[in-house]
């Protein structure tokens, strides 16, 4: 079994809070997260999940992995490391929530952005290039909600 890092950081947490900055003060967006989404591990720091896993569309096990002492950084334990492996996950091998804890409180707290109409926006190649254009923030309004999907109602 060989291993491929795929990304050591994940990008969309240090843009999210960009833009959050760049918008003003954070309001909380108003939205319960689908338990659905919540179900697996949700940060390293949970018991049992160091690391975490998910099967992908393409026939590939991604890991999720988090640093093992969090104690060096000032930030919420998080998975800042990803790689794939050929093949379905292992039985032992936790399974990742869709929304971890990380994506939660980033969707939480990204600030309205009134002046960025998102509908019909196209992102182009790399949205996010300047942290805080609209294109970066419907971006990652996108990316946060389809991982931390409303709850449904009724």
């Amino acid at each position: 079994m060989s291993f491929v890092v795929v990304a050591t950081t994940l990008r969309i947490g240090l843009v999210v809070a960009l833009v959050s900055l760049a918008g003003g003060a954070a309001d909380p967006h108003p939205h319960a997260v689908d338990p659905v989404a919540l179900d697996g591990c949700r940060a390293p720091d949970e018991p049992g999940c160091a690391s975490c896993c998910v099967d992908t569309d393409g026939g590939r096990c991604r890991y999720q992995i988090g640093d093992e002492d969090w104690t060096l950084y000032d930030v919420d334990p998080w998975y800042n490391g990803v790689a794939f492996v050929d093949g379905a996950c292992p039985d032992d091998c936790p399974r990742c929530a869709r929304c971890s804890a990380r994506d939660e409180h980033l969707l939480a707290t990204l600030a309205p952005r009134p002046d960025c109409a998102c509908d019909g926006l196209e992102p182009g190649v790399d949205p996010c290039y300047t942290p805080d254009s609209c294109a970066c923030y419907c971006h990652s309004l996108a990316s946060l909600t389809a991982m931390c999907p409303a709850e449904p109602l009724g």
